[in-house]
């Protein structure tokens, strides 16, 4: 008798951990399809009236429910953002990825030094191969792209992105643009001037007309502090806040948690 029920209890705790690996085991999970298959679980594994060929059948049954329950329930409007998100379209992702070339996560800088920006440079057509940079091109490059980085944070004060806009028009004071015509006659703003002045007027070109066809307001920074990643938001309603839901968007969750958990003790 005691051994049957220690494999009960064993059986029940299994259960559990299946009904956890199905996302019973969640927060308010009581309140969820998957909480009641967890409940069940247990009745059933601790209940001495149900026969145990027919405990462990059920177990298996409740168990795979769960899993179907929680395959079938409706996505967040973030839980379907995949670990890598698609780019920007066209030549906007030459300013996503300038952006992106210093990661405040693993604190790497692909601008480190002045051959790492020309090679970054001229890896993307931004100056010819060869073309001398000066030691404070460097640092005008980090400050455009530190400024652009303020700049695509949406959730940023106003106070904060119009500094970033100051600073990015002190910038391209000296990196000039003017129209020019291809051999049909489209009209294109080109730089006047070479080196790095020449690669961040194209940069500002790009941003130019991104703003005409409507993609410029999509490209963001991750809302998360930590991270402020680059990125593209291809949702419909432009509603996408973090690049990385699986990551950053749950990082925030656990801390607004904690958070209101604090609170309630405080206040309690």
């Amino acid at each position: 008798m005691l051994l049957m029920w220690w494999w009960r209890w064993a059986l029940a705790a299994r259960s559990c951990r299946l009904a956890s690996a199905s996302g019973a085991l969640t927060l308010g999970f009581m309140g969820s399809p998957p909480g009641l298959c967890c409940g069940i679980l247990f009745w059933i594994t601790t209940d001495p009236s149900i026969p145990v060929t027919k405990t462990c059948q059920t177990v298996l049954a409740v168990a795979g429910r769960c899993r179907l329950d929680k395959m079938a329930s409706p996505p967040g409007p973030d839980s379907a953002a995949p670990t890598t998100r698609a780019p920007a379209p066209g030549r906007l992702e030459l300013v996503e990825a300038f952006v992106n070339t210093r990661d405040l996560e693993t604190q790497t800088d692909a601008l480190s030094d002045l051959g790492a920006l020309r090679a970054w440079l001229a890896a993307r057509r931004l100056i010819p191969r060869g073309v001398a940079l000066a030691p404070e091109d460097l640092v005008r490059a980090k400050l455009a792209r530190e400024a652009l980085r303020e700049l695509l944070d949406h959730r940023a004060p106003g106070s904060r992105r119009q500094a970033a806009s100051r600073r990015l028009n002190a910038i391209a004071a000296s990196a000039p643009l003017r129209v020019s015509l291809d051999r049909e006659g489209r009209p294109a703003l080109r730089p006047t001037a070479g080196g790095l002045d020449g690669a961040l007027a194209q940069l500002f070109a790009i941003i130019e007309r991104a703003e005409a066809q409507g993609t410029w307001a999509r490209l963001k920074v991750c809302a998360d502090n930590s991270c402020r990643w680059a990125f593209y938001d291809h949702s419909k309603n432009r509603s996408r806040t973090w690049c990385n839901m699986a990551d950053c968007g749950n990082r925030a969750k656990a801390r607004r948690y904690r958070s209101r958990q604090r609170g309630r003790r405080s206040g309690a």
